[in-house]
This record gives C-alpha cells, structure tokens and sequence, in this order.
C-alpha cells in the first residue's frame, strides 16, 4: 500500500500492520484501485528498501546472540557490540530509526538486545514481510517467483519460529 502512495508512511517495524488495510483495497473495482495507484519513485523505495534492510541486519544480529548464549564471542564480541551502537547511531541520524534505546534500535518500547524471544519472533516476522515485499517489487525475487525469495540466501532470513528454548518449523 505505501509503495502504491496508498497511505503516507509504514508503521515502525515493531508494530504490524493493520489487517483492516487491506480491505481498501476495491477488489469489485480493480480500475479504480489502478487509476488512484501510483509507485512511489524509485529513489523512495531504494531508500526504504535500505531502511529495511538494516532492521533486518539488526534482527539477524540479536538472532546469532540468541544462538551463542553461552557468552562466546564471535569475530570478537566487543566489535560486534561496536558495530550494532555504530549502526544505530548512523540510522538514527540518517533518520532511518525514530529514536535510540540505550544505543540500541528500538523495539516494543525497550532495546532490540532486549527484546524476548516471543517479541523477536513478532518483530522478526514484520521486518521479514517487508524485506520479502521489497525484494519482489524491486525485481530480486528470481524470475519474480515470489517463493524463490532467498532462498539461495548464503544467510537465510530465519523462517523457523522460536519458542521459548526451542526451534520449531511450524
């Protein structure tokens, strides 16, 4: 709906979108629809896409923490914590997010770092929606099979759902 100029902004990536959304759309009028549908320009979808983007790097980083609970570093905690505060730091004077949690992206009120595994799954899943959507309408799904997206991925979008403690495909 945004990159149609439907609505005027996206909701922050803590927060899904309304499912009354959809029912704007004038499925008995597909004429209509088009003739108020217009793509926003390229450079506004290229610019959200980036956006996106970096929420997802964001998520994927409290992911690889989540997987190596034990305290063990990987390429060196220290920079990784140093690359996320750099991160959010560019981000939030680029404007790509609204304010900092303790130097971290902000989620559900409170740090990303801090986010549950339950919470994460629901910020995970909106972010992925997004990136997925971009990727299609930006014509990086191959041969525009919207399943195809990814999935040759060398760092996959985690499509399993985490349950407290556990990894399920459900």
């Amino acid at each position: 709906m945004w990159a149609l100029g439907l609505i005027g902004c996206t909701d922050p990536f803590d927060i899904e979108s309304d499912e009354n959304l959809m029912s704007q759309v004038p499925l008995w009028n597909v004429e209509d629809f088009v003739k108020h549908a217009k793509l926003r320009n390229g450079k506004q979808i290229s610019n959200y896409l980036d956006t996106v983007e970096l929420w997802h790097y964001r998520s994927n980083e409290w992911l690889r923490d989540q997987e190596l609970g034990d305290g063990t570093p990987h390429f060196g905690l220290d920079t990784t914590i140093g690359s996320i505060k750099y991160s959010a730091q560019n981000a939030y004077k680029t404007g790509r997010v609204p304010k900092l949690i303790d130097g971290d992206f902000p989620a559900l009120g409170k740090a990303f770092r801090d986010l549950s595994t339950s919470e994460w799954n629901h910020v995970n899943s909106t972010i992925v929606a997004r990136l997925r959507t971009l990727h299609w309408l930006c014509g990086k799904a191959p041969d525009d099979v919207w399943d195809l997206i990814f999935k040759d991925d060398p760092i996959p979008i985690p499509i399993a759902v985490r349950k407290e403690g556990q990894w399920s495909n459900s």
